[in-house]
């Protein structure tokens, strides 16, 4: 009886963990909508040059890693929801969560290329070692949050099979 009653708590209290991730998964993609649009109405203010069009890249790059946190925010509330039993099938995000994540993966790594030239090209002619060193530092930075996604893709696309036959089997 007892365990019976602590399951059930488990349950409630992975329900609600399950309602907190989706909500904070909702704040995280109005906080990413929020900066498009500020930045979309300071464009339409007054042009760019070379120092802000940084400016912009850096904030293209916060937006995209706040859209990845999001949707592993909604990829685990998904799971999290699946494994309770409350769905008969995986959501379409959960199904495709590891190819999601090899992509995100990918625009992360462009996007880091693609500003590492930027700065490069902006700051060539002036370039000292602090240059050098603060990109090997973003690259660290970056290849850990690459190996980070694609650790997630595999191990979700391995977890998968093995959550299915759980629920056959119960």
């Amino acid at each position: 009886m007892e365990a019976e009653l602590t399951a059930g708590q488990d349950k409630r209290w992975v329900r609600r963990y399950a309602r907190a991730i989706r909500i904070l998964g909702m704040l995280i993609f109005a906080g990413a909508v929020s900066i498009v649009v500020v930045v979309g109405i300071a464009q339409k203010r007054e042009g760019y040059d070379a120092l802000q069009w940084l400016a912009l890249l850096s904030m293209v790059a916060g937006v995209a890693g706040s859209v990845i946190l999001g949707v592993v925010c909604f990829g685990l509330a998904q799971l999290l929801t699946y494994v309770l039993g409350e769905r008969q099938r995986p959501g379409r995000l959960l199904r495709h969560g590891d190819k999601v994540l090899y992509v995100f993966a990918g625009l992360k790594l462009l996007e880091h290329m693609s500003r590492t030239i930027y700065v490069w090209r902006a700051v060539r002619h002036s370039v000292s070692w602090t240059y050098y060193l603060f990109n090997i530092n973003g690259i660290v930075v970056v290849g850990a949050q690459l190996i980070l996604l694609v650790a997630l893709g595999l191990i979700l696309r391995r977890i998968m099979p093995i959550v299915e036959e759980s629920r056959t089997l119960v």
